[in-house]
């Protein structure tokens, strides 16, 4: 990329990577999971002929991996029902839940581990777990652009049930 700035091709990267302040390689890896922030509305439109080559073929199996994910998600579901963890909610019975993601809400008071330690003990066992974006009220251009509030959630939404 040519600009007349450097401060323009800084924030064309920024913008690449979804608004986010790190990419993936700075945010999570060998090292393990880095803070990072969203500090305004970026895009992602990298997809590769290659990967649409490999992905035009994998639309065939797209009913077998959904159905993958979700026994996989029904066994994590078993799995940590009984730690003093906050487990994703069940989806709705009208909707079809894509299972792509499961997160789990470490609440350091009930699991007596902070969720950054937590993290460090899943990067020492050379578990890849991911950690969350940062809180909002810390993401600039979120807190700025949703006028989120200090808890993290926008308006409205303080109670804690919008955010699941």
């Amino acid at each position: 990329m040519v600009a007349k700035h450097k401060k323009d091709i800084e924030r064309v990267k920024v913008l690449a990577l979804h608004g986010m302040s790190k990419d993936a390689w700075h945010r999570f890896g060998d090292r393990g999971y880095k803070h990072y922030y969203v500090v305004e509305s970026g895009f992602k439109y990298n997809m590769m002929d290659l990967q649409a080559a490999i992905g035009i073929h994998q639309l065939r199996r797209v009913e077998e991996n959904w159905r993958r994910r979700k026994e996989i998600w029904k066994r994590y579901q078993e799995a940590f029902r009984e730690l003093h963890v906050e487990r994703p909610t069940e989806p709705d019975s009208n909707t079809r839940h894509a299972y792509h993601l499961y997160c789990l809400l470490i609440d350091e008071k009930k699991s007596g581990i902070s969720r950054d330690r937590f993290l460090e003990t899943m990067t020492r066992r050379k578990n890849r777990s991911r950690g969350p974006l940062s809180e909002p009220s810390g993401a600039s251009f979120l807190s700025e652009e949703f006028r989120m509030a200090a808890t993290g959630l926008p308006p409205g939404h303080e109670g804690g049930t919008a955010n699941r």
